[in-house]
């Protein structure tokens, strides 16, 4: 389930019970699954052999296990503080209409970026990006389907929530940023815009061994447009 390091620490948890059984539990387990915080124990305990032997074997005390892993986390956090893998501030371009009011604001981000203690405006690719940094070697060249597993014949099952109306793009003819929203067509050609209904649609990304990767939804959404 989600919940950030609580979830993560708690799959640790669940799977140095089930390895401690003895019972071979791990060769009987066809998915795996989790959102947010569960999907970083997941994705770490089948794509690194490192953290998945740190967690599965009883050589350390699993709150040993943990607390190296969050001070490993907490020393990659210090040191790519203000690394520019985590993309710059200005994406976007600039807004039409008001140059100085442009100027100003960049220069406030810019400013806030320079003296925080955590970067702000990158927080979610930040945070989860040094998770995966220091357990999964070469993750920023790595994919689904070329990383080493430590468990071959499991899937990882990520669930996620498209939201209705948190997308954005640039429109060049009007010269700022648009919200878009996020429209459904059906089997039989309905459609649904899910901004002006208020919903988001749940969906899954599924990696199995080798290229069987990719997104599942319901099974009557034919299409999704942004």
């Amino acid at each position: 389930s989600g919940g950030g390091f609580v979830s993560m620490t708690g799959g640790m948890a669940v799977a140095r019970a089930l390895s401690d059984a003895g019972l071979g539990w791990w060769e009987k387990v066809t998915h795996l699954g989790g959102n947010s915080g569960g999907a970083w124990f997941g994705t770490q305990f089948i794509y690194s052999q490192r953290f998945h032997d740190a967690v599965t074997s009883n050589a350390a005390p699993l709150r040993d296990v943990v607390s190296e892993w969050i001070e490993s986390h907490i020393a990659a956090q210090a040191r790519e503080l203000h690394s520019s893998e985590w993309g710059p501030q200005g994406l976007l371009p600039a807004e039409h209409g008001c140059p100085l009011t442009n100027l100003e604001v960049r220069q406030v981000i810019s400013r806030v970026a320079a003296f925080a203690e955590t970067p702000y405006f990158r927080y979610l690719p930040f945070v989860a990006g040094t998770v995966l940094n220091q357990s999964i070697d070469s993750v920023a060249n790595a994919t689904y389907a070329t990383a080493p597993r430590a468990l071959p014949a499991v899937a990882l099952v990520q669930a996620a929530t498209l939201p209705p109306d948190a997308w954005t793009t640039y429109d060049r003819t009007a010269g700022h940023t648009r919200r878009a929203g996020l429209r459904a067509t059906f089997a039989d050609g309905r459609t649904l815009d899910l901004s002006e209904r208020g919903k988001a649609l749940p969906l899954a990304f599924v990696s199995e061994a080798g290229s069987k990767q990719g997104w599942w939804f319901n099974a009557d959404i034919t299409r999704l447009d942004v």
